[in-house]
């Protein structure tokens, strides 16, 4: 959108004063989002991510920072450093964005449109800073193409587009047409909560989706009764006698092609899955890749699909369908971006099995 087109709408929008309850027009909507604000059963904290994001791509130079919505001056990454200098602060410790958006609600259909976004930052005389604009019809391709970081909370593969249009993080209504909230925000909560939690109102909202991204490592045993023993005989078994695959799907090999006599043993696996919750609430399993470690030693990363390759039986089983029976016993050592150390297993699957997947809780060993 032009700078001239988008100044004229804010300025056109800005004059109307909608009657939200008998629905509106296209009306711009000024929403704050604080860093402290987000909570951790949001699954991200959009300000915190989205202010790395931008800064890394205005130090690369892929992104435009400008000086406001009337876009008159850009800041580049030299601008940009002086002014942090200058103030001896950081961009990334911004503290707050304000969304610049558009906001209409017709016969119980409510659409929303983002248009910007501005990073502010506190000062300690109580001022704030502003540290530039985004025009996200720049930005829009590069925010629906890289995945936000979220934790154990959130959901796997989540695009920062997708996470702003999910609306799911907390959030102020600060302008609304010519009505202005900052002094009493509590006076536009009637507007937010029929635009976003009114069941009779259908909303363009990104809606979450209950997946996560999980990864857990496999230990052999010794006890024939145990999924984890017939799954490594079979491997086991698989690389005895197939000893050229081995060599070809490993960057650093732990012995030398030429060595036949030395044993291959898979010593652990490592598994990336994705964990969808139904609406019964029952699991399903999709693997995504694997990694083994034979001997010790890692293999690469491969797809799960070159392990179905090898046609590989467990327990008279496809070994796909072995893993996602999950008949083994296994330690989840991260979900989404979430490191898990020193924490009982229980707890983390009792927590994925039965609790809201946005309120993951677990507590440590010692």
């Amino acid at each position: 959108m032009k700078r001239t087109q988008l100044v004229l709408i804010f300025l056109i929008l800005f004059s109307a004063a909608p009657n939200a309850r008998a629905g509106y027009d296209y009306t711009l909507a000024l929403v704050h989002v604080g860093r402290d604000q987000q909570p951790d059963s949001v699954g991200f904290n959009i300000v915190r991510e989205l202010t790395h994001l931008i800064y890394r791509k205005v130090q690369e130079d892929r992104i435009t920072l400008w000086d406001s919505p009337a876009k008159k001056i850009k800041i580049g990454k030299v601008a940009l450093e002086l002014i942090e200098q200058k103030n001896n602060i950081q961009f990334i410790d911004n503290d707050d964005i304000f969304l610049y958006e558009t906001w209409k609600l017709y016969k119980r259909q409510f659409e929303f449109q983002i248009l910007g976004f501005s990073f502010f930052r506190r000062l300690p005389d109580g001022n704030k800073l502003n540290l530039g604009y985004v025009d996200v019809e720049e930005a829009r391709e590069m925010l629906g193409s890289l995945v936000i970081p979220t934790n154990a909370n959130g959901q796997a593969n989540l695009s920062y587009w997708s996470a702003l249009m999910s609306k799911a993080y907390p959030f102020d209504l600060v302008k609304f047409g010519n009505k202005d909230f900052s002094a009493k925000p509590a006076m536009s909560f009637n507007i937010v909560d029929q635009a976003f939690k009114d069941s009779r109102i259908r909303s363009n909202a990104y809606k979450l989706e209950d997946v996560k991204l999980i990864e857990y490592n496999i230990l052999p045993q010794l006890d024939r009764q145990t999924g984890n023993y017939w799954l490594f005989r079979s491997l086991n078994q698989y690389f005895e006698e197939n000893r050229h695959e081995y060599f070809n799907l490993t960057t650093n090999p732990v012995i030398s092609y030429l060595d036949v006599r030395s044993p291959l043993r898979v010593t652990r696996i490592e598994v990336m899955e994705i964990w969808e919750r139904r609406p019964d609430q029952s699991l399903r399993y999709h693997p995504q890749q694997i990694r083994l470690f034979v001997n010790d030693q890692p293999m690469d990363w491969m797809p799960i699909s070159e392990i179905e390759r090898f046609d590989i039986i467990v327990q008279f089983k496809p070994i796909l369908e072995f893993i996602r029976e999950k008949q083994f016993t296994f330690t989840i050592r991260k979900i989404n971006e979430e490191r898990l150390f020193g924490y009982s297993q229980d707890q983390i699957i009792a927590a994925l099995t039965n609790q809201p997947w946005n309120k993951i809780t677990y507590k440590p060993t010692h």
